[in-house]
């Protein structure tokens, strides 16, 4: 949140003006082989056909990332140098699946979790 108050060369303050920001520090998720179901319910490879996930940092120092398969075990892998980390997935099922992903920075800190909705065909 930020407060803005104008000063005028007479003496004159405004009253005080409140802005709310929001700064999204998911990562970016993508897959050639299972595409994110954006609404269209688009799907991707099949059962038994392995994807890879590419994950890319939106902030700076990323050092590692903690994903999970339909809310199942965390597992984490760390970033390289530019930021990024790939995982591959051969599911055992069809119909839709999620993956969850927050990335965590050198300062040990966890940034926010991105939901990546995808079919298999």
């Amino acid at each position: 949140m930020i407060t803005v108050r104008s000063h005028s060369p007479n003496g004159w303050v405004s009253s005080s003006n409140r802005l709310f920001a929001y700064v999204d520090t998911s990562p970016t998720v993508t897959s050639e082989t299972y595409p994110e179901d954006t609404g269209s319910g688009a799907a991707g490879g099949g059962v038994g056909v392995t994807g890879v996930f590419t994950f890319a940092p939106k902030v700076k120092n990323t050092a590692s990332y903690t994903y999970a398969l339909g809310f199942g075990a965390e597992t984490t892998v760390a970033a390289a140098a530019d930021g990024t980390a790939q995982v591959s997935w051969t599911p055992d099922t069809s119909g839709q699946h999620i993956l969850s992903v927050y990335p965590t920075d050198r300062d040990r800190r966890t940034h926010e979790t991105y939901y990546y909705y995808f079919n298999v065909s």
